[in-house]
């Protein structure tokens, strides 16, 4: 229940942001990460799990396309892409989740 007043609070900011700034051309757009970004150290935490150390093709698997990691440099073309658009088609809300994991879904 706390999930669904928090995301209509997020949407209430936004629109009223959008709003507000719009006649100045600002571009609101919120903007979910829903998964981990890829980052030098992070896989280490998902090397091992209760004090096992998981199999290599587990790892590669991991390190595959659509694995289970945002690639920092794919989740950056998308703000490229929302600072780009033209103002006849601007993005409000955009979310991010790697290929393998399903939405809403935590590692």
């Amino acid at each position: 229940m706390s999930d669904i007043i928090i995301n209509y609070c997020y949407i209430k900011y936004k629109k009223k942001k959008s709003q507000e700034y719009k006649r100045y051309g600002v571009h609101v757009c919120l903007v979910i990460i829903d998964g981990t970004v890829d980052a030098p150290g992070i896989r280490t935490l998902f090397d091992s799990g209760n004090g096992k150390r998981r199999s290599q093709a587990r790892l590669r698997e991991l390190e595959s396309p659509g694995s289970k990691f945002l690639r920092p440099g794919d989740a950056g073309d998308a703000y490229v892409y929302l600072a780009e658009q033209p103002r006849s088609v601007w993005t409000h809300e955009l979310t991010l989740t790697p290929n393998d994991v399903k939405i809403g879904m935590r590692l």
